[in-house]
């Protein structure tokens, strides 16, 4: 029959299968002790407080003790029951018992054995010679070489076996050394069973503490020590603590193991309250001779976590007021490690610096610390424009846990269940737009608490600009303005003007990223305007488009003149002949020079213009001269030809004819 042992440094026991089923202890209730002296000249062995190896208080035990003698002459045996008659456990039940042993027992473990049993009885014996409680033993004992191979230290300590057939309990033996007195401490022993009712899941059980050689040599310190090791996991996280003395030699490591009532998801993290002993402030990167190693059972989890690993940080603790020396260390082990259901403290070995005399350990807890893929980025905060929205995503989703959404930190109802969340648009406001997420396990009273995560919506309102105008071919448009543009509270607004000729492609007008704009020169034509307004917040630039205006462009008339106009001295009037138009002129303008004014010609001013021909008015008192004159057109718009000249000729009169008559 197959027995398979393991020790177990840091853990809860061997959960497989079944992840999401909660498990819980079931401890051995029953004890009985047989101790014997083979030769009769040696003392049987002994134990002291037998009970408290089935008491439920994990804290206390029973005491083996056999005399100095020859190789298993003086024999200590307890039993410890988990049930009898005929209910047994299932075969391949891993079964666990804890033990304390002391330096003397080092390098003599082949006199210790554990085995599974079944049949508890008591034998009478021989006319009462020999009474004596026994058992039927299950499989091979597990002894010698097993148990020298995993013992390195000593303190507190678990050995696990599983048995490949049913049984209902296991015993510890202690045999006698030639020159060696031997005894071994009895907490207790527990399997596993299945626990469908809610309980709490988080919270560490025991703890196992002890010293362990130094590197250099296997020395084993004598002066280095675990204090009230339990402290570490009792209800009083900022008042009692468990020290770890480094000793005075400073050869050796001290090991504090917390264990879990059940295993951690990969990724769960852990909390830790701790403090100098020396009242200095902890500084992890000013430590050394200090690591930490997750297990689950006898397994080690990921490399050993050393003071200066990214996995670990130290912070001050909430509302700490100054001069406060505790700090909280969270332990980070990503999701790649797996499970692990203990956590080990070692302190010490030569090259321990920055924990003399050691370290103080007020409260150890785990914690489900759910992380966040904001749009596949991991981060807890993601700004975003109007109009997007931001899809949430549980970083490395765990086992046998369940995610609610709310955007509530309390209260509210659930918004969603499961992994993945993406709020809708029209629910962000704009600016900050905190959402929440609690993960609860299978069965478990404890939750992550509700996590945030935050979407901030970066939005701008673009402003107005104004207004349309209407100019002439060569003009230049007068200055836009505008109101403007605002964003959220700590946003930097900035500016880009654009223009567009088709008012579907717009571009960039360079140098033009003020609130205002005004062309530097005259267009050629009808051109579109509008503003960009960007609003930056957290390296996120969102923009709004303001309204568009129209510069509409108008072309200029113009006027094909006939031939000068001619006219007599003396006669008040002539006609300015034209033959064509463009652009619909309605009025016109004549400018004389000076030797007209002179003369008397008077200018004129948007007078109206008639088909065909311009009469002009002329001076009767004009001599004959040739008179010179501009005339501009300007039509609805407002557009004003280019100045075509003319001349206007004035002829001299001719003078009546005489006529003489005769007679004769």
């Amino acid at each position: 029959m197959l027995l398979t042992a393991m020790l177990v440094v840091a853990g809860s026991g061997v959960v497989k299968g079944q992840d999401c089923i909660p498990k819980k202890r079931k401890y051995a209730t029953n004890q009985k002790f047989y101790g014997q002296a083979l030769l009769g000249l040696l003392l049987p062995g002994t134990i002291s407080n037998d009970g408290n190896a089935v008491d439920n208080d994990l804290a206390s035990y029973s005491t083996l003790t056999v005399d100095v003698g020859v190789l298993n002459q003086s024999q200590a045996t307890q039993y410890l029951e988990f049930t009898s008659g005929t209910n047994y456990i299932p075969k391949n039940t891993p079964v666990t018992i804890k033990l304390s042993l002391p330096t003397s027992i080092l390098g003599v473990l082949n006199n210790v054995s554990l085995q599974p049993f079944n049949n508890l009885n008591y034998y009478g014996g021989v006319l009462g010679v020999g009474a004596r409680w026994q058992a039927d033993p299950v499989g091979s004992p597990f002894t010698s070489s097993a148990l020298v191979s995993l013992v390195n230290g000593v303190g507190e300590l678990e050995f696990t076996v599983i048995p490949s057939d049913k049984y209902q309990g296991i015993w510890i033996n202690v045999g006698s050394v030639l020159g060696v007195a031997l005894s071994a401490q009895v907490y207790h022993a527990y399997i596993y069973e299945d626990d469908l009712t809610l309980q709490s899941c988080n919270s560490f059980i025991d703890v196992l503490s002890g010293v362990k050689p130094g590197l250099v040599g296997g020395i084993l310190d004598a002066t280095a020590s675990v204090t009230n090791p339990r402290n570490a996991i009792d209800n009083f996280p900022l008042t009692t603590y468990a020290e770890l003395n480094a000793g005075v030699q400073l050869v050796g490591e001290i090991f504090h193991t917390s264990v879990l009532k059940m295993p951690a998801q990969p990724g769960d993290a852990i909390e830790m309250i701790i403090e100098d002993p020396g009242g200095g402030l902890l500084n992890l990167s000013l430590l050394s001779g200090f690591t930490i190693q997750l297990y689950n059972g006898s397994t080690a989890v990921g490399l050993p976590i050393s003071s200066s690993s990214t996995l670990l940080s130290l912070s001050l603790l909430p509302g700490a007021l100054i001069g406060e020396t505790k700090r909280k260390l969270l332990i980070s082990p990503p999701t790649s490690y797996g499970k692990y259901d203990r956590v080990q403290v070692k302190v010490g070995g030569v090259a321990t610096v920055g924990l003399v005399p050691g370290l103080r350990i007020y409260d150890v807890k785990k914690v489900i610390v759910p992380t966040f893929l904001l749009d596949g980025t991991l981060g807890s905060s993601k700004t975003i424009c109007k109009g997007s929205t931001v899809q949430l995503k549980i970083n490395d989703k765990q086992d046998c846990t369940t995610y609610n959404w709310y955007n509530s930190a309390s209260g509210g109802t659930i918004l969603l269940s499961g992994d993945t969340f993406t709020p809708l648009t029209s629910t962000l406001v704009s600016g900050t737009n905190i959402f929440y997420v609690e993960a609860t396990r299978t069965n478990c009273t404890e939750t992550s608490g509700r996590i945030p995560v935050t979407i901030i919506l970066n939005e701008v309102t673009a402003g107005t600009i104004s207004s349309d105008q209407s100019i002439c071919l060569g003009s230049t448009p007068t200055l836009f303005t505008s109101t403007l543009a605002t964003g959220i509270p700590t946003s930097t607004i900035s500016y880009q003007w654009q223009k567009s000729t088709d008012n579907l492609t717009f571009s960039n007008i360079t140098g033009a990223t003020n609130a205002t704009y005004a062309e530097p020169s005259a267009i050629t034509q009808t051109t579109y305007y509008q503003r960009i307004a960007y609003s930056t917040i957290n390296s996120k630039i969102c923009e709004g488009i303001s309204n568009k205006i129209t510069v509409t462009v108008n072309n200029l008339p113009t006027i094909t003149l006939g031939s000068n106009p001619l006219v007599c001295a003396g006669l008040s009037s002539t006609n300015l002949t034209y033959s064509a138009t463009t652009n619909s002129p309605t009025t016109y303008s004549i400018i004389w020079n000076t030797a007209a004014h002179t003369s008397g010609f008077v200018d004129i001013q948007d007078a109206t213009l008639t088909s065909t021909s311009i009469v002009l008015a002329v001076p009767t008192t004009a001599s004959a001269s040739t008179y010179l004159g501009t005339i501009t057109v300007k039509n609805v718009s407002g557009c004003v030809s280019t100045i075509n000249n003319f001349s206007l000729i004035v002829h001299p009169k001719v003078a009546s004819p005489h006529l003489n008559i005769t007679s004769n």
